[in-house]
C-alpha cells in the first residue's frame, strides 16, 4: 500500500467516523482498514499465515505478505484473520476481481482458511462482503456449504 493510499484510507476513515450516526458508513469504515489493525509488508508487519503450505487437497499453496496462492494480496488484518486478494489480469477464472478469505488462528503446522467473497469488481465490495463462515467444524462444512481449505506446513 502506498504512503498516500495509507494517508487517503486513514482519513476515510476519521471522516467516517466523524460522521457519527452513519452505522452503516462507519460499520464500512471499519471495514477498510480500522488503520491500527491492518497489517501490510508497508508496516513492517508480516501476514501471519505466511509460508508454504500444503493443502488437504494435495495441492501446495504459497503465502507472502503481498500473493495469496498466485492473486495479489491488497489488503489483509491478522487480528480479524482477513485478506482482500485480486486475481491476475491473465487468470482463467474472473480475471482482475477482487476476492475475501477469512482464515483460522494457527495450530502448530496447520490453519484453515475459506475464500467467502470471490469474483467481485471492486475491492471495496470484497471489502463490504458479509462473512458467513462458520470455523466450528472446518474440515466438513462452514464454507458455502463446503468444509474449509486446510493447510499444513511444508
Amino acid at each position: 500500500m502506498t504512503l498516500n493510499r495509507a494517508l487517503f484510507l486513514a482519513a476515510l476513515l476519521v471522516f467516517a467516523v466523524a460522521c457519527g450516526d452513519d452505522d452503516e458508513g462507519e460499520n464500512n469504515a471499519n471495514n477498510i482498514n480500522n488503520a491500527n489493525n491492518v497489517n501490510n509488508a508497508n508496516n513492517g508487519m508480516t501476514i501471519e499465515v505466511a509460508g508454504t503450505w500444503e493443502s488437504n487437497f494435495a495441492t501446495v499453496e504459497s503465502i507472502s505478505d503481498t500473493e495469496w496462492n498466485g492473486s495479489a494480496i491488497t489488503q489483509y488484518d491478522n487480528n480479524a484473520r482477513l485478506a482482500i486478494t485480486q486475481n491476475a489480469a491473465d487468470a482463467e477464472f474472473s480475471p482482475s476481481a477482487f476476492n475475501k478469505i477469512v482464515w483460522t488462528a494457527p495450530e502448530g503446522d496447520v490453519f484453515y482458511y475459506c475464500t467467502i467473497a470471490f469474483g467481485l469488481e471492486t475491492e471495496q465490495e470484497a471489502v463490504d462482503a458479509e462473512d458467513t463462515s462458520d470455523d466450528s467444524d472446518p474440515l466438513n462444512s462452514g464454507c458455502g456449504g463446503f468444509g474449509w481449505t486446510q493447510l499444513t506446513k511444508q
